[in-house]
C-alpha cells in the first residue's frame, strides 16, 4: 500500500482546497517523467486503490475530478516565457497523460477545454 492511499486519500478530504491544489498541480508533474512507477502511484491517488474501472472513475468523479480539474487549469494559467517552446507545452503533455486514462479524460474535457484554447491563442 502507498502512504498517499492510506494516510492522504482523496476521499477522506485531508486537505483544504488551497493547500491541495499546490500539491495537486506539483503532482500532476510528475507524469510528464514518464516513469510508471510514479504514473501509477499518482493515478492510484487519483483514482482510488479499487482495480475495477467503474469504481475507479467513480471515486474520481466523487473525489478528485474538481481538485485535478482546478489544478489543471492553474498549470494552464501559469505564465511561460515566450522564448521557451519546451516550457509553453508542458501543460499539455500533462493533459495528454491524463486524457490517455479512460477513467479521467473524458470527465475532465469538457471543463477545461477553454483553458486550452486559451493557452493556445497565447502561444501562439
Amino acid at each position: 500500500p502507498d502512504l498517499l492511499n492510506i494516510h492522504f486519500a482523496m476521499a477522506r478530504h485531508v486537505f483544504e482546497p488551497h493547500t491541495l491544489l499546490p500539491i495537486l498541480r506539483t503532482s500532476l508533474l510528475v507524469l510528464l517523467r514518464r516513469e510508471m512507477s510514479l504514473n501509477r502511484r499518482l493515478y492510484s491517488w487519483l483514482l482510488g486503490s479499487s482495480e475495477a474501472s467503474k469504481h475507479t472513475a467513480a471515486y474520481f468523479l466523487a473525489h478528485s475530478k474538481d481538485d485535478t480539474v482546478r489544478a489543471l487549469k492553474s498549470v494552464f494559467s501559469m505564465p511561460s516565457p515566450p522564448d521557451s517552446a519546451a516550457k509553453a507545452t508542458l501543460p499539455f503533455k500533462i493533459l495528454t497523460a491524463l486524457l490517455d486514462r479512460e477513467e479521467i479524460g473524458p470527465a475532465i474535457i469538457d471543463e477545461v477545454l477553454i483553458d486550452v484554447l486559451q493557452t493556445l491563442l497565447q502561444v501562439k
